[in-house]
């Protein structure tokens, strides 16, 4: 996040034994960012009581594209870095094995570990919020690419010559869905709301979205509602390629997915090319728990301690 890290301590079995939210303003601050991090981690190993030899390394979790190879965040346009190398500079400060990977890759591997795609072979997680994430998980890998940074869900273009997105792309899926998304549709649509810069859209303007809508305000109702409809558009796409047998969608603070649920039903069903769309199972997160982004980051230190071709050797 651009303005918090939050650490937790994962035990062999991926239960947490201590988890913090420390405030950490990282946004265009990536030539810092090791320092800090750095810093935050060796108070937070301090307070837990655990002895340091007793740690057996330190998983990261970063928006945007990751080389998970080179401990390289490639792109991060949510913490605006490009090009920062983490997991060398951050292994020599602490003297541990570091492990950097794309957010929603993490928060896959823990569902893929513990939760709930234990049992299923081929499966997409989805990330609504300040941006729009996408993890892939095929005969039971996570899904990556030529170079590593595949599944860019939100930057699937929607519309020609549309939006501007973070990226600098034009019509990118993320333009309209993501919360700074969300915002633009109802200004368009002739509501007005405060402030106008998408790295200030939190879940505090959402939140006045929300209860714009619940108490009868049409304009809100409908950014909502056409906002369904785009992710509805979106995820028809993924299961057309993919034929998933379960997409988990994390729904933000819960209400961004309450007023989309029903036109992103109708739109998916709609789009779906032929049967591919049969016994596809829909879980929707309304309650959002973020302790299981930090198992995620921790699971990649555990997959390489219990099992480091599970999601390496058969990763694409």
């Amino acid at each position: 996040m651009e303005h918090h890290i939050i650490a937790a301590l994962l035990d062999l079995q991926g239960e947490i034994h201590t988890i913090e939210t420390i405030p950490l303003h990282l946004r265009d601050h990536g030539e810092e960012a090791v320092a800090l991090i750095a810093s935050c981690v060796e108070q937070f190993i301090a307070k837990s009581g655990v002895p340091r030899q007793k740690i057996i390394g330190l998983g990261c979790g970063v928006s945007g594209p990751v080389n998970r190879l080179t401990g390289i965040s490639v792109d991060s346009w949510i913490l605006n870095w490009h090009q920062i190398s983490i997991r060398q500079p951050l292994s020599e400060r602490l003297g541990m094995p570091i492990f950097v990977e794309n957010s929603m890759n993490c928060l896959a591997s823990y569902e893929k570990l513990y939760g709930q795609g234990e049992t299923c072979s081929d499966f997409l997680v989805i990330s609504l919020g300040r941006g729009l994430g996408l993890a892939t998980v095929l005969n039971h890998g996570i899904y990556r690419g030529t170079k590593g940074i595949g599944a860019e869900f939100g930057h699937i273009p929607l519309f020609n010559n549309g939006r501007l997105c973070e990226c600098g792309n034009q019509g990118c899926l993320e333009a309209y869905v993501a919360d700074y998304g969300i915002v633009g549709t109802y200004r368009e649509l002739g509501g007005s709301i405060e402030p106008l810069q998408r790295e200030q859209v939190d879940e505090r303007i959402i939140d006045i979205l929300y209860e714009r809508a619940q108490n009868g305000d049409a304009a809100a109702i409908l950014a909502f509602h056409r906002t369904g409809r785009f992710l509805g558009l979106g995820i028809a796409s993924l299961v057309n390629l993919y034929n998933p047998a379960c997409i988990m969608i994390d729904g933000g603070a819960g209400h961004r997915i309450e007023l989309m649920r029903d036109t992103m039903h109708t739109t998916l069903e709609k789009h779906i090319f032929s049967q591919l769309g049969q016994d596809l199972t829909m879980l929707i997160d309304t309650d959002t728990n973020m302790d299981n982004w930090a198992r995620g980051a921790g699971c990649l230190v555990l997959q390489d301690f219990f099992a480091p071709t599970l999601f390496n050797e058969r990763a694409l």
